[in-house]
C-alpha cells in the first residue's frame, strides 16, 4: 500500500475552511487506498495555531479525527 506524508496545510485548509479545503479533503477521503501520515511536528504546529486562536475544542476535534479514529497515523522526524 502506498505511504502518503500529508503537510500541515492540508489540514489547515480544511480546518480553516480555506480556498482549497475541498482539494483537501479529497486528498483525505482516500484515506482506505493510502497510508496517511502526518509528522510530530505538523500535529503540534497545528495545536498551536488552534490554541493561539483560541479553538481548543477544535484542535479536541481535530486530533479525535484524525490520530484516535485510527486513518492517519503520526510519525516522529
Amino acid at each position: 500500500m502506498t505511504q502518503l506524508l500529508l503537510d500541515t496545510n492540508i489540514f489547515l485548509e480544511i480546518i480553516l475552511d480555506q480556498e482549497r479545503s475541498l482539494e483537501a479533503k479529497r486528498v483525505l477521503a482516500k484515506a482506505e487506498e493510502y497510508n496517511l501520515f502526518i509528522t510530530d511536528f505538523s500535529f503540534h504546529s497545528i495545536g498551536l495555531l488552534l490554541f493561539r486562536q483560541k479553538q481548543q475544542a477544535l484542535f479536541q476535534t481535530f486530533t479525535a479525527d484524525t490520530l484516535l479514529c485510527g486513518a492517519i497515523a503520526m510519525v516522529t522526524l
